[in-house]
Protein backbone atom coordinates (compact mmCIF):
# COMPACT_ATOMS: atom_id res chain seq x y z
CA UNK A 1 0.00 0.00 0.00
CA UNK A 2 1.24 3.51 -0.81
CA UNK A 3 1.18 6.23 1.34
CA UNK A 4 -1.92 7.47 -0.97
CA UNK A 5 -3.95 4.58 -0.30
CA UNK A 6 -6.91 6.60 1.83
CA UNK A 7 -7.39 7.70 -1.74
CA UNK A 8 -7.63 4.38 -3.34
CA UNK A 9 -9.11 0.79 -3.25
CA UNK A 10 -7.32 -1.10 -0.40
CA UNK A 11 -7.50 -5.47 -0.68
CA UNK A 12 -6.24 -7.43 1.74
CA UNK A 13 -6.71 -10.53 3.89
CA UNK A 14 -8.68 -9.74 7.40
CA UNK A 15 -7.15 -10.26 10.77
CA UNK A 16 -10.00 -10.23 13.37
CA UNK A 17 -9.94 -9.14 16.80
CA UNK A 18 -12.39 -8.64 19.80
CA UNK A 19 -13.58 -6.03 21.77
CA UNK A 20 -11.53 -3.05 23.84
CA UNK A 21 -8.40 -3.97 21.87
CA UNK A 22 -5.84 -1.68 24.13
CA UNK A 23 -3.17 0.20 22.34
CA UNK A 24 -0.83 -1.63 24.80
CA UNK A 25 -2.01 -4.74 22.89
CA UNK A 26 -0.94 -3.35 19.44
CA UNK A 27 2.07 -1.79 20.29
CA UNK A 28 3.50 -3.03 23.94
CA UNK A 29 5.40 -0.13 25.77
CA UNK A 30 8.44 -1.81 26.08
CA UNK A 31 9.36 -1.56 22.12
CA UNK A 32 8.18 2.43 22.35
CA UNK A 33 11.86 3.66 21.48
CA UNK A 34 12.23 1.70 18.11
CA UNK A 35 12.76 3.42 14.93
CA UNK A 36 9.34 3.27 13.25
CA UNK A 37 10.40 0.57 10.62
CA UNK A 38 11.78 -1.52 13.34
CA UNK A 39 7.97 -0.73 15.35
CA UNK A 40 6.48 -2.48 12.43
CA UNK A 41 7.83 -5.63 13.32
CA UNK A 42 6.03 -6.00 16.96
CA UNK A 43 2.85 -5.24 16.07
CA UNK A 44 -0.36 -6.57 18.32
CA UNK A 45 2.41 -8.46 19.94
CA UNK A 46 0.55 -8.22 23.29
CA UNK A 47 -1.72 -10.51 21.67
CA UNK A 48 0.29 -12.55 19.36
CA UNK A 49 3.95 -12.18 19.48
CA UNK A 50 4.34 -13.84 15.79
CA UNK A 51 1.50 -11.90 14.41
CA UNK A 52 3.67 -9.33 12.67
CA UNK A 53 5.45 -12.41 10.95
CA UNK A 54 1.65 -13.73 9.10
CA UNK A 55 0.93 -10.50 7.80
CA UNK A 56 0.81 -9.70 4.20
CA UNK A 57 1.06 -5.67 2.92
CA UNK A 58 -2.15 -4.29 2.30
CA UNK A 59 -3.67 -6.59 5.40
CA UNK A 60 -6.64 -5.85 7.18
CA UNK A 61 -7.37 -5.50 10.73
CA UNK A 62 -10.90 -6.14 12.01
CA UNK A 63 -12.03 -5.24 15.61
CA UNK A 64 -15.02 -4.74 17.65
CA UNK A 65 -15.61 -2.05 19.61
CA UNK A 66 -13.64 0.67 21.04
CA UNK A 67 -10.34 -0.60 19.47
CA UNK A 68 -7.04 1.29 19.87
CA UNK A 69 -8.46 1.92 23.56
CA UNK A 70 -6.39 3.02 26.53
CA UNK A 71 -3.14 4.83 26.36
CA UNK A 72 -2.99 7.23 23.40
CA UNK A 73 0.66 6.55 22.55
CA UNK A 74 0.92 6.89 19.19
CA UNK A 75 3.23 4.37 18.33
CA UNK A 76 0.47 1.91 18.41
CA UNK A 77 -0.89 3.57 14.71
CA UNK A 78 2.49 4.03 13.51
CA UNK A 79 2.89 0.61 14.01
CA UNK A 80 0.62 -0.77 11.77
CA UNK A 81 1.54 1.80 8.98
CA UNK A 82 5.03 0.94 9.03
CA UNK A 83 3.77 -2.72 8.59
CA UNK A 84 1.92 -1.86 5.70
CA UNK A 85 -1.66 -2.76 7.03
CA UNK A 86 -3.59 -1.70 4.68
CA UNK A 87 -6.34 -0.73 6.81
CA UNK A 88 -8.36 -0.98 10.25
CA UNK A 89 -11.55 -1.55 9.94
CA UNK A 90 -13.97 -1.86 13.78
CA UNK A 91 -17.32 -1.17 15.14
CA UNK A 92 -16.08 2.17 16.86
CA UNK A 93 -12.59 3.54 17.67
CA UNK A 94 -11.09 5.01 21.02
CA UNK A 95 -10.74 8.62 20.09
CA UNK A 96 -7.06 9.34 20.12
CA UNK A 97 -6.42 6.33 18.20
CA UNK A 98 -8.79 7.48 15.64
CA UNK A 99 -7.08 10.55 15.53
CA UNK A 100 -3.83 9.74 15.62
CA UNK A 101 -4.43 7.15 12.39
CA UNK A 102 -5.67 9.99 10.34
CA UNK A 103 -3.24 12.56 10.85
CA UNK A 104 -0.17 10.15 9.95
CA UNK A 105 -2.41 8.44 6.50
CA UNK A 106 -3.41 5.08 8.26
CA UNK A 107 -7.02 4.08 7.15
CA UNK A 108 -9.12 3.50 9.80
CA UNK A 109 -13.24 3.15 9.21
CA UNK A 110 -16.06 2.80 11.63
CA UNK A 111 -17.95 0.27 10.39
CA UNK A 112 -21.07 -1.16 12.59
CA UNK A 113 -21.03 -4.27 10.77
CA UNK A 114 -18.18 -5.50 11.01
CA UNK A 115 -18.80 -8.65 13.24
CA UNK A 116 -19.79 -10.44 10.37
CA UNK A 117 -16.40 -10.57 9.19
CA UNK A 118 -14.61 -13.57 9.80
CA UNK A 119 -11.05 -14.30 10.10
CA UNK A 120 -9.31 -14.96 6.47
CA UNK A 121 -12.08 -13.08 4.45
CA UNK A 122 -10.61 -11.42 1.44
CA UNK A 123 -11.89 -7.70 1.66
CA UNK A 124 -11.75 -4.82 -1.01
CA UNK A 125 -12.27 -1.46 0.91
CA UNK A 126 -13.07 2.28 -0.95
CA UNK A 127 -11.98 4.44 2.02
CA UNK A 128 -13.54 7.32 0.71
CA UNK A 129 -17.14 5.83 -0.25
CA UNK A 130 -16.73 3.70 2.96
CA UNK A 131 -17.90 0.54 0.97
CA UNK A 132 -16.39 -2.61 2.80
CA UNK A 133 -16.73 -5.56 -0.11
CA UNK A 134 -16.35 -9.20 1.29
CA UNK A 135 -14.93 -11.18 -1.40
CA UNK A 136 -15.04 -14.66 0.32
CA UNK A 137 -18.78 -13.73 1.61
CA UNK A 138 -20.13 -12.06 -1.57
CA UNK A 139 -21.42 -9.59 0.52
CA UNK A 140 -21.08 -5.81 1.04
CA UNK A 141 -20.75 -3.47 4.23
CA UNK A 142 -20.81 0.23 4.86
CA UNK A 143 -18.43 1.98 6.58
CA UNK A 144 -18.52 5.70 7.63
CA UNK A 145 -16.21 7.39 4.69
CA UNK A 146 -12.86 8.64 5.50
CA UNK A 147 -12.95 12.59 5.52
CA UNK A 148 -11.70 13.95 2.39
CA UNK A 149 -10.70 17.21 4.06
CA UNK A 150 -8.81 17.63 7.32
CA UNK A 151 -8.34 21.33 8.79
CA UNK A 152 -4.55 22.49 9.74
CA UNK A 153 -4.44 24.34 12.09
CA UNK A 154 -6.63 26.47 14.89
CA UNK A 155 -4.54 29.42 14.95
CA UNK A 156 -1.72 27.90 13.66
CA UNK A 157 1.03 28.64 10.96
CA UNK A 158 4.42 27.96 12.56
CA UNK A 159 6.34 25.67 12.15
CA UNK A 160 4.65 22.96 13.78
CA UNK A 161 1.24 23.95 11.97
CA UNK A 162 3.14 24.08 8.68
CA UNK A 163 5.45 21.29 9.09
CA UNK A 164 1.91 19.28 10.07
CA UNK A 165 -0.04 20.46 7.16
CA UNK A 166 2.98 19.38 5.05
CA UNK A 167 2.66 16.12 6.40
CA UNK A 168 -0.85 15.80 5.74
CA UNK A 169 -1.19 17.06 2.51
CA UNK A 170 1.45 14.50 0.93
CA UNK A 171 -0.28 11.66 1.98
CA UNK A 172 -3.25 12.80 -0.06
CA UNK A 173 -5.53 14.94 2.42
CA UNK A 174 -7.05 17.98 1.86
CA UNK A 175 -5.81 21.06 4.38
CA UNK A 176 -6.42 24.25 5.62
CA UNK A 177 -4.21 26.45 7.63
CA UNK A 178 -5.69 29.08 9.29
CA UNK A 179 -3.18 31.83 10.93
CA UNK A 180 -3.61 34.91 12.99
CA UNK A 181 -0.60 36.41 11.09
CA UNK A 182 2.27 35.64 8.99
CA UNK A 183 3.36 31.87 8.79
CA UNK A 184 6.26 30.83 10.23
CA UNK A 185 7.04 33.95 12.29
CA UNK A 186 6.16 34.62 16.39
CA UNK A 187 7.63 32.42 18.48
CA UNK A 188 9.39 30.60 15.17
CA UNK A 189 11.51 33.38 14.01
CA UNK A 190 12.82 33.92 17.29
CA UNK A 191 14.45 30.79 17.49
CA UNK A 192 18.13 29.92 17.20
CA UNK A 193 17.24 26.58 15.61
CA UNK A 194 19.53 24.65 17.46
CA UNK A 195 19.21 20.71 16.18
CA UNK A 196 20.84 18.07 18.41
CA UNK A 197 19.90 14.95 20.62
CA UNK A 198 21.29 17.29 23.66
CA UNK A 199 18.53 20.16 23.33
CA UNK A 200 19.57 23.95 23.82
CA UNK A 201 22.15 25.23 26.86
CA UNK A 202 19.94 25.07 30.09
CA UNK A 203 16.88 22.54 28.70
CA UNK A 204 18.80 19.14 28.23
CA UNK A 205 17.21 17.08 31.12
CA UNK A 206 14.31 19.02 31.72
CA UNK A 207 12.07 16.85 29.98
CA UNK A 208 13.51 13.71 31.14
CA UNK A 209 12.78 10.18 29.22
CA UNK A 210 10.39 11.24 27.24
CA UNK A 211 12.56 14.70 26.02
CA UNK A 212 15.25 12.31 25.25
CA UNK A 213 13.53 10.24 22.97
CA UNK A 214 11.74 13.34 20.96
CA UNK A 215 15.12 14.56 20.62
CA UNK A 216 16.66 11.64 18.95
CA UNK A 217 13.76 11.01 17.20
CA UNK A 218 13.48 14.70 16.26
CA UNK A 219 17.35 14.54 15.22
CA UNK A 220 17.25 11.72 12.96
CA UNK A 221 14.89 13.10 10.51
CA UNK A 222 16.51 16.38 9.95
CA UNK A 223 18.98 15.99 7.25
CA UNK A 224 16.45 14.21 5.20
CA UNK A 225 13.09 16.61 6.27
CA UNK A 226 15.71 19.85 5.11
CA UNK A 227 16.48 18.19 1.69
CA UNK A 228 13.06 17.41 1.60
CA UNK A 229 11.86 20.93 1.84
CA UNK A 230 14.40 22.49 0.07
CA UNK A 231 13.35 20.44 -3.07
CA UNK A 232 9.68 21.08 -2.70
CA UNK A 233 10.74 24.83 -1.82
CA UNK A 234 14.06 25.93 -3.93
CA UNK A 235 15.39 27.45 -0.61
CA UNK A 236 18.28 26.40 0.94
CA UNK A 237 17.44 25.94 4.94
CA UNK A 238 21.35 26.30 6.05
CA UNK A 239 20.94 23.38 7.85
CA UNK A 240 24.75 22.45 9.03
CA UNK A 241 25.44 19.66 11.18
CA UNK A 242 28.75 21.39 12.74
CA UNK A 243 28.42 19.31 15.84
CA UNK A 244 27.75 21.28 19.46
CA UNK A 245 30.46 21.48 21.94
CA UNK A 246 29.01 21.51 25.38
CA UNK A 247 31.86 23.73 27.53
CA UNK A 248 33.08 22.39 30.83
CA UNK A 249 33.55 26.06 33.05
CA UNK A 250 35.45 23.97 35.61
CA UNK A 251 36.27 20.53 36.72
CA UNK A 252 33.16 20.33 37.96
CA UNK A 253 31.10 20.61 34.62
CA UNK A 254 34.13 18.55 33.17
CA UNK A 255 33.06 15.22 35.19
CA UNK A 256 29.82 15.68 35.19
CA UNK A 257 29.70 15.82 31.50
CA UNK A 258 32.05 12.97 30.84
CA UNK A 259 29.96 10.96 33.44
CA UNK A 260 26.75 12.13 30.65
CA UNK A 261 28.59 10.84 27.71
CA UNK A 262 29.37 7.60 29.27
CA UNK A 263 25.49 6.71 29.46
CA UNK A 264 25.62 6.92 25.72
CA UNK A 265 22.08 9.56 26.25
CA UNK A 266 23.88 12.14 23.56
CA UNK A 267 24.92 9.67 20.65
CA UNK A 268 28.52 9.38 19.94
CA UNK A 269 30.54 12.13 21.93
CA UNK A 270 34.38 12.93 21.88
CA UNK A 271 35.95 15.02 24.97
CA UNK A 272 37.98 17.29 24.19
CA UNK A 273 41.05 18.48 27.18
CA UNK A 274 41.68 22.17 27.00
CA UNK A 275 44.46 21.88 24.53
CA UNK A 276 42.72 20.14 21.72
CA UNK A 277 40.03 22.33 22.08
CA UNK A 278 41.58 25.45 21.82
CA UNK A 279 43.07 23.92 18.21
CA UNK A 280 39.24 23.40 17.26
CA UNK A 281 38.04 26.84 18.47
CA UNK A 282 41.21 29.09 19.36
CA UNK A 283 38.85 32.09 19.70
CA UNK A 284 37.57 30.42 23.45
CA UNK A 285 38.77 31.46 26.73
CA UNK A 286 41.89 29.79 28.17
CA UNK A 287 40.16 29.08 31.68
CA UNK A 288 37.94 26.26 29.68
CA UNK A 289 38.28 23.33 31.56
CA UNK A 290 37.52 20.85 28.63
CA UNK A 291 34.44 20.18 25.83
CA UNK A 292 32.34 17.45 25.10
CA UNK A 293 31.22 17.09 21.28
CA UNK A 294 27.89 15.77 20.40
CA UNK A 295 26.39 15.40 17.70
CA UNK A 296 24.02 18.35 15.82
CA UNK A 297 24.39 21.63 14.14
CA UNK A 298 21.63 24.12 13.33
CA UNK A 299 19.07 25.40 11.27
CA UNK A 300 18.37 29.24 9.89
CA UNK A 301 14.70 29.33 10.93
CA UNK A 302 14.15 32.14 9.36
CA UNK A 303 14.38 30.41 5.85
CA UNK A 304 12.56 27.11 7.62
CA UNK A 305 9.43 29.17 7.60
CA UNK A 306 9.04 30.39 4.08
CA UNK A 307 10.10 27.65 2.43
CA UNK A 308 7.30 25.74 4.69
CA UNK A 309 4.85 27.95 3.40
CA UNK A 310 6.05 27.52 -0.06
CA UNK A 311 6.66 23.51 0.02
CA UNK A 312 2.90 23.78 1.79
CA UNK A 313 0.87 25.99 -0.94
CA UNK A 314 3.09 23.86 -3.82
CA UNK A 315 1.34 20.70 -2.27
CA UNK A 316 -2.52 23.20 -2.51
CA UNK A 317 -2.61 23.41 1.00
CA UNK A 318 -5.13 26.11 1.33
CA UNK A 319 -3.82 28.90 4.27
CA UNK A 320 -5.67 32.21 5.16
CA UNK A 321 -3.60 34.51 7.05
CA UNK A 322 -5.61 37.13 8.91
CA UNK A 323 -7.95 34.75 10.29
CA UNK A 324 -8.32 34.32 14.61
CA UNK A 325 -9.83 31.09 15.93
CA UNK A 326 -11.43 31.69 19.37
CA UNK A 327 -13.53 28.53 20.08
CA UNK A 328 -13.70 24.49 18.99
CA UNK A 329 -17.02 23.92 17.12
CA UNK A 330 -17.76 20.82 19.57
CA UNK A 331 -20.74 18.73 19.67
CA UNK A 332 -21.16 16.07 22.11
CA UNK A 333 -17.85 14.76 22.32
CA UNK A 334 -15.86 15.75 19.35
CA UNK A 335 -14.69 18.40 17.46
CA UNK A 336 -16.85 19.60 14.15
CA UNK A 337 -14.94 22.51 13.38
CA UNK A 338 -14.08 25.81 14.70
CA UNK A 339 -15.54 29.36 15.40
CA UNK A 340 -13.52 32.29 14.01
CA UNK A 341 -14.42 36.28 13.85
CA UNK A 342 -15.69 36.05 10.34
CA UNK A 343 -17.88 33.10 10.74
CA UNK A 344 -17.48 29.15 11.11
CA UNK A 345 -15.19 26.54 9.52
CA UNK A 346 -16.55 22.60 9.54
CA UNK A 347 -14.12 20.06 9.46
CA UNK A 348 -13.96 16.36 10.97
CA UNK A 349 -10.66 16.74 12.08
CA UNK A 350 -8.75 19.40 13.75
CA UNK A 351 -5.59 19.85 14.85
CA UNK A 352 -4.87 22.57 17.21
CA UNK A 353 -0.73 23.68 16.53
CA UNK A 354 -0.87 27.55 18.28
CA UNK A 355 1.81 27.23 20.90
CA UNK A 356 1.17 29.53 23.89
CA UNK A 357 -2.21 30.60 21.65
CA UNK A 358 -3.31 27.03 22.08
CA UNK A 359 -4.33 27.76 25.96
CA UNK A 360 -6.80 30.88 24.72
CA UNK A 361 -8.78 28.92 22.74
CA UNK A 362 -12.39 28.16 24.00
CA UNK A 363 -13.36 24.38 23.95
CA UNK A 364 -10.05 22.96 24.39
CA UNK A 365 -9.59 19.95 26.89
CA UNK A 366 -7.82 19.73 28.45
CA UNK A 367 -6.35 23.41 28.51
CA UNK A 368 -3.01 23.31 27.23
CA UNK A 369 -0.29 24.01 30.42
CA UNK A 370 1.41 26.42 28.15
CA UNK A 371 3.01 29.64 29.46
CA UNK A 372 5.39 32.26 27.52
CA UNK A 373 8.32 32.97 27.98
CA UNK A 374 10.82 35.49 27.22
CA UNK A 375 13.93 34.62 25.85
CA UNK A 376 16.52 37.85 24.50
CA UNK A 377 18.92 37.09 21.77
CA UNK A 378 21.29 39.52 19.71
CA UNK A 379 23.11 38.95 16.29
CA UNK A 380 26.81 40.08 16.68
CA UNK A 381 29.17 40.01 13.14
CA UNK A 382 31.43 37.62 13.74
CA UNK A 383 33.10 36.52 10.51
CA UNK A 384 36.74 37.16 11.83
CA UNK A 385 36.70 34.10 15.02
CA UNK A 386 35.40 32.03 12.24
CA UNK A 387 33.86 29.68 14.79
CA UNK A 388 32.82 26.86 13.41
CA UNK A 389 30.63 24.81 15.92
CA UNK A 390 27.44 25.70 17.99
CA UNK A 391 28.48 25.81 21.18
CA UNK A 392 26.54 25.22 24.34
CA UNK A 393 27.15 26.00 28.48
CA UNK A 394 25.32 24.14 30.76
CA UNK A 395 23.48 27.41 31.35
CA UNK A 396 22.89 29.86 29.18
CA UNK A 397 24.23 31.81 27.03
CA UNK A 398 24.65 29.54 23.65
CA UNK A 399 26.53 30.37 20.25
CA UNK A 400 25.59 29.41 16.98
CA UNK A 401 27.39 30.34 14.15
CA UNK A 402 25.70 31.11 10.54
CA UNK A 403 26.46 30.35 6.88
CA UNK A 404 26.98 34.21 6.32
CA UNK A 405 29.00 35.11 9.61
CA UNK A 406 26.50 36.23 11.95
CA UNK A 407 26.54 34.72 15.53
CA UNK A 408 23.98 34.49 17.31
CA UNK A 409 24.08 34.57 21.08
CA UNK A 410 21.10 33.59 23.26
CA UNK A 411 19.14 33.50 25.33
CA UNK A 412 17.49 34.81 28.46
CA UNK A 413 14.70 33.16 30.15
CA UNK A 414 12.09 35.34 31.50
CA UNK A 415 8.63 35.04 32.47
CA UNK A 416 7.40 38.19 30.65
CA UNK A 417 4.25 37.02 29.09
CA UNK A 418 3.91 38.12 25.45
CA UNK A 419 5.86 41.27 25.67
CA UNK A 420 8.58 40.57 23.22
CA UNK A 421 10.38 44.35 24.08
CA UNK A 422 14.67 43.83 24.34
CA UNK A 423 15.89 45.21 27.61
CA UNK A 424 19.20 47.06 28.26
CA UNK A 425 19.73 44.17 31.15
CA UNK A 426 18.98 41.01 29.00
CA UNK A 427 21.85 42.70 26.20
CA UNK A 428 23.87 43.66 28.57
CA UNK A 429 24.09 40.16 30.60
CA UNK A 430 24.41 38.62 27.08
CA UNK A 431 26.97 40.52 25.94
CA UNK A 432 28.93 40.07 29.67
CA UNK A 433 28.70 36.31 29.02
CA UNK A 434 30.05 36.37 25.46
CA UNK A 435 32.93 38.27 26.42
CA UNK A 436 33.04 35.67 29.39
CA UNK A 437 33.29 32.67 26.97
CA UNK A 438 35.27 34.06 23.84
Amino acid sequence: MSETAAAQQIEGSAWVFGDNVDTGYIMPGSFASLPDEELAHHIMSGIDPDFAGKTQPGDIIVGGVNFGCGSSRETAPRGLKYAKVGAVIAQNFARNFFRNSICIGLPVLICPGAGSIQEGDRLRVDPISGTVENLTQGDSLQAEPLPEHVMEMVRAGGIMGLLTARELARVGRKVLLLEKGQPGAGTTWASAGIVSPHGSSGSADIAGEPGLRLRHSSFAMWEALAEAVRGESGVDLEFRLTGILLLAMNPAEASDLQKKAKTGQWGETEWFEPEKLRKEEPVLGTGLAGALLVPGGNVEVRRLGPALEIACRRLCVEIRTGVSVKELSVEGDRVRGVRTEEGEYDAPIVVVCAGIGSRGVIGARPVPPIVPQRGQMIALDARELAIRHTILRTTDPYFVPRVDGRLVVGATREFAGEDPRLTAGGLGWLLASAIETI
